[in-house]
């Protein structure tokens, strides 16, 4: 992203966010949201390009400096949360890896415990996966970590 675009998109964000900060002051929630909504699609748009300009930068310094070592696999993940569908019902978070599939032109898969649903593309030896973890398994997930430091083995 050049130094002008990056300028340009500063600025209107700056713009969208006094908009909506003006709309709550004044009462008006509802036309604030739309601002709202509308700044995070341009900061999701804006970390997608610096997603993709770093994986290129990446790539092009992997490139240049062959004594760097790598493994011999790479992947990229989209983890599906509560707060990236509507709802973050646990079909609106299946919805969207389908949404995904889709894109990626693969068919879901439920693991064996039906505590992920996942998306997968390979290219080459690097890999895309979209996932959604199931609630339950997220807080079993989470209680097993009470205990970390407090138990040796």
């Amino acid at each position: 992203m050049d130094l002008t675009s990056r300028y340009e998109i500063n600025q209107e964000i700056g713009h969208l966010s006094e908009l909506a900060r003006y709309y709550d002051y004044h009462g008006r929630t509802d036309v604030a949201q739309q601002y709202k909504r509308q700044l995070a699609n341009l900061q999701a748009m804006v970390a997608r390009a610096q997603l993709i300009d770093g994986l290129r930068a990446l790539a092009d310094f992997l490139d240049t400096h062959p004594d760097v070592p790598t493994n011999s696999w790479a992947h990229v993940s989209y983890s599906v949360t509560a707060n990236d569908v509507d709802g973050g019902s646990e079909d609106a978070k299946r919805a969207e890896v389908g949404r995904v599939a889709a894109i990626l032109g693969v068919t879901p898969t439920l693991s064996d415990s039906g505590s992920h649903y996942t998306a997968l593309r390979t290219f080459g030896p690097v890999e895309f996966r979209a996932t959604a973890i199931t609630q339950e398994h997220m807080a079993m997930h989470e209680a097993s970590g009470t205990y970390y430091g407090a138990v040796t083995p």
